[in-house]
């Protein structure tokens, strides 16, 4: 650290940064502040004018890099329209309906079948039901999803979000710095299922018809096989992940949403040989200039510190002949007469008591003591 400008240590500049970060957390809407300078991997965003735009078309993320176009093949576009309505929260009632008219034709129908025919019949059986006019759905957004997004899209090198900077496999092989792992929390955890781990292939954002604008930003991964202990190992106690490096799931689903993806980076084990060779450990990445709080916690209220010496108030009383100080809580009423423990009082004479035998007994002892210049004189 240098002494001379303490401003010039790195150190104590990401200490202040941090603790004005956090700091800022604690200041209420309106109140006059210094302009936060963009860090990295961090996005700040402006309001969006439209309240009813859909979760899944507001902008949470920034792209990096060139911007490229293509056109999405059938097998892209089926899968990434699919994964929309299945991933948009507005959609859910729909899916509802579906399953539920599925089940009342074929009422032996489990759930694994019922996914299968969700994901082939769904989207054409929710264009036609939005556009239906005996149905009377007349929001846009929704008349818009169910017809699907534009077949050219974006494509992009990298993208910023949820605080992690993300680079395609293509742009980080040549970096030193590996950004292209991905974890997607997965919806059930047991013994067949857990985190989805992989690599980002492409940065794809999608445009749907119409105005206003609405885009949405998907990932395109390859997937470690997430089969329990063929493709990915959990430690039973320290909850420690490995994935086999050359084993891959093996379903057409190659797309996630940006919002969704936490980052991850794949760690080899030392050694061409042994039964770990083609094995990597998984090492999860905590997100810049976020602070993570407990689900348990709300973060409407905020409880004030709590400061014992302002609040606590000093009264002058007097047990005896001595002048004691008490200490009052400042919600007590000083104004009138104090009550003190009796307590208090007998003890305090049971000491002065005691002060006095001692003084007694002492006096007593040299009372008792012969003299003896006394004696000399006497002889």
């Amino acid at each position: 650290m240098n002494k001379a400008q303490v401003e010039g240590s790195i150190s104590i500049g990401y200490i202040m940064d941090e603790a004005a970060k956090f700091a800022s957390f604690y200041f209420k809407e309106g109140d006059q502040t210094l302009p936060l300078k963009e860090k990295r991997n961090e996005v700040y965003l402006d309001d969006i004018v439209d309240d009813d735009m859909f979760g899944i078309f507001k902008p949470l993320g920034n792209a990096i890099g060139a911007e490229g176009k293509r056109y999405l093949a059938d097998n892209e576009y089926t899968a990434a329209h699919l994964y929309i309505l299945m991933n948009c929260q507005e959609v859910q009632p729909f899916i509802d309906v579906f399953i539920t008219e599925k089940r009342k034709q074929f009422p032996n129908l489990n759930d694994e079948v019922v996914n299968v025919v969700m994901e082939q019949e769904f989207p054409s059986w929710f264009e036609k039901y939005v556009h239906n006019r005996a149905n009377k759905i007349s929001n846009h957004y929704i008349r818009t999803i169910a017809r699907g997004p534009l077949r050219e899209v974006r494509t992009y090198n990298g993208y910023c979000v949820n605080g992690f900077k993300f680079h395609t496999e293509s742009y980080g092989s040549y970096r030193a710095t590996d950004n292209t792992g991905v974890c997607i929390k997965g919806s059930v955890y047991n013994e067949t299922e857990s985190d989805y781990y992989g690599t980002l292939v492409e940065v794809i954002e999608l445009e749907f018809e119409a105005l206003p604008v609405k885009r949405t930003v998907l990932f395109k991964c390859e997937w470690f096989d997430p089969t329990p202990h063929i493709g990915i190992v959990v430690h039973p106690r320290y909850k420690l992940v490995d994935v086999h490096g050359k084993k891959r799931f093996n379903k057409y689903e190659p797309f996630v949403l940006a919002v969704q993806a936490s980052q991850v980076y794949y760690c080899e084990y030392p050694g061409r040989t042994g039964h770990r060779k083609d094995w990597k450990a998984v090492c999860k990445i905590k997100a810049r200039a976020q602070i993570d709080i407990p689900a348990s916690q709300s973060t409407d209220v905020i409880e004030p510190a709590f400061q014992n010496d302002e609040n606590d108030v000093i009264i002058e009383a007097v047990v005896g002949d001595e002048d004691v100080l008490l200490v009052a809580s400042s919600e007590m009423d000083t104004s009138g007469d104090v009550d003190v423990d009796e307590h208090l009082i007998d003890h305090e004479e049971e000491t002065s008591d005691e002060e006095e035998f001692e003084n007694d007994v002492t006096t007593s002892e040299e009372e008792d003591e012969p003299d003896l210049d006394d004696s000399d004189e006497n002889e």
